[in-house]
């Protein structure tokens, strides 16, 4: 598991843990993963240019020299594509901004999914837009046949979800189940 699926697992679970228990996301939680996001990405040309632009690496590998030393003096062209990427990671959940103004989700679940897609490439931030609203979608499903169904309440659209629970299950499925594995 590499330092990026740690970071991202880590934060992801942190704000939904504070979700659940205040219904706030903290700034210090979203601003924390956007800084570590870009120092990992801007200045570790390794850690940028991993296959696929996702999380994955080759196990055990020990990046170059070259790459080591060029953390204290990254190069320009590094430099610049790692903080690129990791822009373009993060602009993606802008793009949820209409769901905010209507009031289908909060300000604090899209600077989550910002900071968590800083990790990513642009295309892996799709992945994880698309995997957290499948897992919102079956977390809904869930709660409503639980609530109407076996509860025999009425279902209300007051009702709401955490959000930040189906990103976090997103990005356990994104990061392929890696933390239950045992190696």
């Amino acid at each position: 598991m590499t330092v990026l699926s740690h970071c991202m697992l880590f934060g992801a679970a942190v704000s939904a843990l504070s979700d659940l228990s205040t219904d706030r996301i903290p700034n210090i939680v979203c601003v924390s993963l956007l800084g570590t996001s870009w120092v990992l990405r801007a200045f570790y040309p390794f850690a940028a240019a991993l296959p696929g632009g996702i999380l994955t690496g080759t196990a055990g590998s020990v990046p170059a020299v070259s790459s080591v030393l060029s953390v204290f003096a990254p190069s320009g062209q590094a430099f610049v594509a790692g903080t690129l990427s990791w822009a373009g990671g993060a602009a993606v959940p802008l793009l949820l901004y209409p769901l905010f103004q209507f009031r289908l989700l909060g300000a604090g679940d899209i600077k989550l999914l910002m900071s968590l897609g800083s990790f990513l490439q642009p295309s892996a931030s799709w992945k994880l837009l698309c995997l957290s609203f499948l897992a919102g979608a079956l977390f809904s499903l869930l709660r409503l046949l639980l609530r109407c169904l076996l509860c025999g309440k009425r279902f209300r659209f007051s009702d709401k979800i955490h959000f930040s629970v189906p990103v976090f299950a997103a990005v356990l499925l994104l990061t392929g189940g890696e933390l239950f594995c045992v190696s």
